[in-house]
């Protein structure tokens, strides 16, 4: 298996990432994840970096940002990740949250969050084997505005 490699979400990418949203259990629409990541790229405090790996591509994603809070320390947090079925155990996650940790400490953060749903028992086995600790368990609002 070739190496992977890591670079940024570039617009092109966009749309190959419908079935990695399938994966993540966002299912989204190739024109709304391009304007999605049209608003995202205005946005500052942002960073989408992409695993590739030859032959198979763009084999998962990674969404990290900036997370200013008045009564937190600088934070960042990684909104999402995900590594395609197929590949993962194969070092794609470990690398892109690498990525992520780099990123946060070239702008001062002192600390990285992350959440997982409750029911993603193997992604807190993963997150738990790279050193990140259970900080609280909570219930997440919504509202359709």
């Amino acid at each position: 298996m070739s190496p992977v490699q890591l670079r940024p979400l570039r617009p092109s990418d966009v749309s190959g990432l419908v079935g990695l949203c399938e994966q993540l259990g966002w299912p989204a629409t190739a024109p709304e994840l391009e304007e999605r990541f049209e608003r995202l790229r205005s946005v500052p405090g942002q960073a989408v970096f992409v695993a590739e790996r030859e032959p198979a591509g763009v084999v998962g994603w990674m969404h990290v940002q900036e997370r200013p809070a008045l009564h937190l320390p600088r934070t960042a947090e990684v909104a999402a990740l995900v590594v395609d079925a197929a590949q993962r155990g194969t070092g794609c996650g470990r690398a892109l949250m690498a990525e992520a940790e780099a990123w946060a400490r070239v702008r001062g953060c002192q600390v990285l969050m992350l959440r997982s749903s409750s029911h993603r028992e193997g992604a807190h086995r993963f997150y738990e084997a790279l050193g990140y600790e259970r900080a609280s368990s909570s219930f997440k609002f919504t509202r359709v505005l």
